[in-house]
């Protein structure tokens, strides 16, 4: 069933994209308060940019077959990607000003360093999708 299929890959995507929103807020908010450090995998910036990486990764991939891009309209998104980043920090650092959060110089840096690595996955996944994909115009 296609439309279940399409559904779920939406999901997913989703999903992702959520918990990786999340990470960076949590990262961001235990810089703010140091006594509430996690422990584990995430403990460090290290892990962190990681997984946004990975996160990214796995959308770049998943997003042209979901929306029924193109090999040309996947590889101008590959190109056009990076532009995002900026976009996506300012508007991270407007919801936070806007929530009543006062990141500083450090938590804004994580959240742009976080931005950078999600747009960075994401242009890898896209050029990887064009790599696996059958060949279209």
């Amino acid at each position: 069933m296609v439309v279940g299929e399409e559904r779920e890959r939406a999901r997913r995507a989703v999903a992702v994209a959520a918990q990786s929103v999340a990470d960076a807020l949590e990262l961001v908010l235990v810089d703010l308060r140091p006594d509430r450090r996690p422990v584990g995998d995430d403990a460090d910036l290290g892990s962190f940019l990681r997984e946004r990486l990975g996160r990214g990764i796995d959308f770049g991939r998943v997003r042209p077959e979901l929306e029924g891009w193109s090999t040309r309209r996947t590889a101008a998104q590959v190109l056009a990607t990076p532009l995002a980043g900026g976009r996506a920090t300012a508007a991270t650092l407007r919801a936070a000003a806007t929530a009543g959060l006062r990141l500083g110089p450090g938590g804004s840096a994580t959240v742009l360093a976080g931005q950078l690595a999600w747009v960075a996955g994401e242009a890898i996944g896209y050029a990887g999708a064009i790599r696996s994909a059958p060949a279209t115009v």
